[in-house]
């Protein structure tokens, strides 16, 4: 479902007839420049609710690069809500 998500976001931002291979690079194959980058990741992380700090950008190249670490940020922030919530006992009145 993420990988689907992140694809049709691009597919809709790049104005793409098809669905992009996963080799592609983001700026120079699909042609997404500064802004619609920002767009495409403005997007992912509003559906995921993760971050993707600016120095992580440079690191992502294409399609597959993009897919991995939001799979990455998104598993990482899971185990982060699934650790931070505790059950606690019912207390005796």
């Amino acid at each position: 479902m993420i990988e689907q998500t992140i694809l049709d976001f691009i597919m809709r931002i790049a104005q793409l007839d098809s669905v992009p291979s996963k080799t592609d690079q983001l700026r120079l194959e699909i042609g997404l420049d500064s802004i619609s980058f920002f767009e495409l990741v403005m997007n992912i992380e509003s559906e995921f609710n993760i971050h993707l700090p600016l120095d992580a950008f440079s690191s992502i190249l294409t399609v597959e690069d993009l897919i991995s670490y939001v799979l990455k940020e998104v598993t990482a922030h899971k185990a982060s809500v699934d650790s931070s919530v505790k059950i606690n006992p019912p207390t005796k009145l």
